[in-house]
């Protein structure tokens, strides 16, 4: 990338720098972002889940900075329109050794003349030891269609809860969203399409479609069948049944996920067994759950993106295993990966019984690991 002239502004000389980044050729070396709003820094490296970012002085001076940063990287892009900070919708952060900390910024910001019209914008910053900075476009289609494709297998009751919950968060606000039901079994089959039936006769613009499965279920399988229901320019939402959607995640969806640049990874917040959780107002805390950060399997892509890569590996059986080598494969190719926790989307506790499956080791022992963790937190278990 061409340098550009250095620029003045504050006393300080600011300069766009020509990012080398680093290429994380597996899982191991992937570089985490944190999600911030205005009041909390949410972090899968510490033991709660989330801090007060006013708590730390380090971390109110720093977000504090990197805001004043976009400002001016705004105000340059509208020039000669000078605008101010009006309010933060979403921030991610991550430290680069060799480069400083990085920030993607969501915020809203106000002409400071004229009508004082407001609008949205999308800054990415890099604050090394100079105040330098790199900027990244605008992605703000509200409007954007979400396509969300879940694996349906012997789980129709919990399907039910899914449908409920998606009616409230989408149907009934009109979200520009698409569910794509991937069931596997007759019998599921012909429940679960009287029940979206009857959605669709309440919601007369739902798009809800179900898409039978074909041969021996597995998740790798029954979400490729479900994207190749999907047209090349889609973008798309691999979610299990088991996932509560919030509204502001699809936006973050749609503005993390860019075509040909940018998968976006959601780290979900899990739920521990309600028998061993406190009562608790608070969603989001160390005693109601984790973050899991070891997980790959729920990510927004677009489909053209899918199927460059190569799409999930159908051999791969029963749950398990093909969301680490789907995320592998994304590290490798040309994309990049924004993997950061997301308080949008919260993953409900449920039973799970990890199969006597002799031919696949690795994947009895991640649900025997994962069925543990989800118990509780050590402190009400002990």
């Amino acid at each position: 990338e061409k340098e550009e002239e250095p620029e003045k502004a504050n006393g300080e000389i600011k300069q766009r720098v020509p990012l080398r980044r680093f290429k994380p050729a597996n899982k191991f070396q992937y570089q985490h972002w944190r999600y911030f709003d205005p009041f909390y820094l949410y972090t899968d490296d510490t033991l709660e889940p989330y801090v007060s970012v006013k708590a730390f002085k380090y971390y109110s001076l720093e977000l504090k900075r990197a805001i004043q940063e976009a400002v001016h990287v705004v105000n340059k892009r509208h020039h000669p329109v000078r605008v101010k900070f009006k309010r933060l919708h979403n921030g991610y952060v991550r430290h680069d050794p060799l480069q400083g900390n990085e920030y993607i910024i969501d915020a809203t910001f106000m002409e400071r003349r004229r009508g004082r019209r407001m609008f949205n914008e999308r800054v990415r910053i890099l604050r090394p030891l100079a105040s330098n900075f790199i900027l990244q476009s605008s992605k703000n289609d509200k409007d954007e269609k979400v396509h969300i494709v879940v694996p349906i297998s012997d789980v129709t009751h919990r399907c039910f809860e899914f449908l409920g919950m998606f009616a409230n968060v989408s149907l009934a606000t009109k979200e520009a969203t698409h569910l794509v039901l991937v069931v596997f079994g007759d019998k599921d089959l012909i429940e679960i399409e009287e029940k979206v039936d009857m959605y669709k006769k309440t919601y007369a613009e739902a798009e809800i479609s179900i898409v039978k499965g074909v041969g021996t279920f597995s998740r790798a399988k029954a979400l490729d069948q479900g994207m190749k229901s999907l047209e090349s320019g889609d973008l798309t939402f691999f979610c299990d049944v088991d996932m509560t959607i919030e509204r502001p995640f699809l936006d973050r969806c749609r503005r993390n996920t860019v075509e040909g640049r940018m998968v976006y990874y959601p780290e979900v917040f899990k739920l521990y067994n309600p028998k061993f959780v406190p009562v608790n107002n608070r969603k989001i805390s160390r005693k109601q759950g984790h973050w899991v950060n070891y997980g790959y399997g729920m990510l927004c892509i677009y489909k053209s993106d899918y199927d460059a890569i190569g799409g999930l590996n159908t051999e791969m059986l029963g749950w398990g295993g093909e969301d680490v080598d789907f995320f592998e494969k994304v590290l490798k190719s040309k994309l990049e990966v924004l993997q950061s926790p997301d308080t949008g989307l919260i993953h409900r506790w449920h039973p799970n019984v990890c199969a006597q499956d002799t031919t696949n080791k690795y994947n009895r022992e991640s649900c025997i690991k994962s069925r543990a963790e989800a118990l509780g937190d050590k402190t009400e278990l002990a």
